[in-house]
């Protein structure tokens, strides 16, 4: 009864990673404690999501109909891929349960599950983010920087770029 967009969506907790944490967090050992966020779910240490941060790539560029399988598909030669997510992504007519209320990321994830995902919002191109499991395949997803797909060039680079102060100036107050 009702309508499709007003039932609530219930978040299952995230499983331990492996055995060992799931024992060592069973034990109740100080220094196997995970940290808790306010919602009571695990967070990632710095260590992490340095770590994590390394295995990930900035894809910018893309065609706008690219959904996360395809560019999943379109790195899976450069190695295991752990996740993808799409940036900026327009959704259409998404209603959820009022304790989520402005949660847009609750928003896109019910969109991209309905498949109320505007497609031609106007945007010539769309950008994304892929996690490798492995550090050796973002040097070869990297070297796809450039190349063509579906008639876009795409521009691949780590998902934080470095920048050297010592090598950059600011030019400001230009007409």
């Amino acid at each position: 009864s009702g309508n499709l967009f007003d039932r609530k969506v219930q978040i299952p907790e995230p499983a331990p990673e492996n055995d060992a944490a799931a024992a060592e967090e069973s034990k109740g050992n100080s220094d196997a404690t995970p940290n808790k966020g306010d919602n009571g779910r695990n967070k990632k240490s710095k260590e992490e999501l340095d770590e994590e941060e390394a295995r990930t790539i900035f894809v910018g560029n893309l065609p706008p109909s690219t959904s996360r399988r395809s560019l999943a598909s379109m790195f899976k030669h450069c190695g295991k891929v752990s996740s993808t997510r799409l940036r900026s992504i327009a959704t259409d007519g998404v209603k959820l349960a009022p304790e989520h209320a402005g949660n847009q990321n609750m928003v896109k994830k019910v969109a991209a599950n309905l498949g109320k995902l505007l497609e031609a919002d106007g945007r010539k191109s769309a950008q994304g983010y892929v996690v490798f499991a492995s550090l050796d395949s973002v040097k070869e997803a990297l070297e796809m920087n450039n190349t063509e797909h579906g008639g876009f060039t795409l521009r691949v680079d780590h998902a934080s770029p470095t920048n050297d102060a010592s090598r950059s100036v600011f030019v400001g107050n230009l007409p």
